[in-house]
């Protein structure tokens, strides 16, 4: 038999080769045989699978009696093994960020629900008013402030009607609408005239402002008294703005030869519930303004001569 120097070296094993074990080597030799696999198994147990798991900040060495290793989470991490996967998670106490922690505010703090990263501070200036209630920051405008400032933009608005409500908080403030500039004061918005405007507009003499009020006009401006359905008085010759666009909707306006009339349309031009009227020259009798709707809304307009208090009935 070759001495086991003699013999070629086996470059791959399978599990079911046998290898030549000889033991009792200090007295009479015994030779037996072992497969690969059951000698993988005995060196797998005694010998750990980990040497060695390398971190970050320091390196954990295998145990030679065992091969397990154990991975434990820390504050706010968890781990968890299936199958050969280790699994490392991290819960809602870690900050993944940053995150603010409370707000502070001119008048109060508004405080996170979340954990503790940075607080940051709200200063108010020009105008800008800055109040907190609860989880809540409400940014508000101080007018008289505000009317100080040089370097502003106007707000703009699509038309007309979708100015905000009427308010003195607006005194003071001008606005665009529809391409028309408004300024705030007497607590409404008063629209600016310019070469763009149409005649009617540029040449009216008296406007009156029309409302509702208990199923009857009202009617404020130009001298009128404000009284349910009021008569009128207009004299030939001068032009007259009704402006009804904030009841036009429910209540449109309408100047009419008599109650139940067909509509009066010498001189008379309407646009977005404004009615323009120019009283003719040669108008010789009264007229009366209706809601279309509502036949009860009714009221008389006397038709006077220039410069004398004769009306056209008299």
């Amino acid at each position: 038999m070759p001495k086991l120097t003699e013999l070629t070296a086996a470059n791959s094993l399978a599990n079911a080769d046998l290898l030549v074990v000889t033991t009792n080597t200090s007295g009479s030799a015994v030779s037996n045989s072992v497969n690969v696999a059951t000698l993988a198994e005995a060196v797998q147990v005694a010998l750990p699978l980990i040497k060695t798991i390398e971190g970050d900040s320091g390196t954990i060495a295998s145990s030679n009696s065992s091969a397990s290793v154990k991975i434990a989470g820390g504050t706010g991490v968890n781990t968890s093994t299936s199958g050969n996967t280790l699994t490392i998670t991290i819960d809602s106490t870690v900050s993944t960020g940053f995150t603010v922690s409370q707000i502070n505010t001119p008048s109060g703090n508004v405080v996170s629900d979340n954990r503790a990263a940075f607080v940051t501070t709200l200063a108010q200036s020009n105008g800008v008013l800055i109040t907190s209630s609860g989880n809540t920051i409400t940014f508000t405008f101080d007018p008289s402030t505000i009317n100080t400032l040089t370097d502003v933009t106007a707000p703009a608005y699509n038309a007309e009607g979708d100015l905000p409500s009427n308010s003195s908080t607006y005194n003071g403030h001008t606005v665009v609408a529809g391409g028309k500039l408004y300024h705030g004061g007497d607590d409404v918005f008063n629209k600016h005239l310019d070469v763009r405007d149409s005649a009617d507009e540029l040449k009216s003499h008296v406007k009156f402002t029309v409302g509702e009020s208990g199923g009857n006009y009202t009617f404020s401006g130009g001298g009128a008294q404000g009284t349910g359905d009021e008569t009128l008085y207009l004299q030939r010759g001068l032009t007259y703005q009704f402006d009804a666009n904030s009841v036009y909707g429910s209540h449109p306006f309408e100047l009419r030869v008599s109650d139940g009339g067909a509509a009066f349309s010498n001189g008379v031009t309407t646009t977005d519930g404004r009615v323009y009227f120019t009283v003719p020259q040669n108008l010789s009798s009264n007229i009366v303004y209706q809601c279309t709707s509502h036949s009860g809304m009714l009221g008389t307009l006397v038709i006077c001569l220039l410069y004398t208090s004769d009306a056209a009935d008299e």
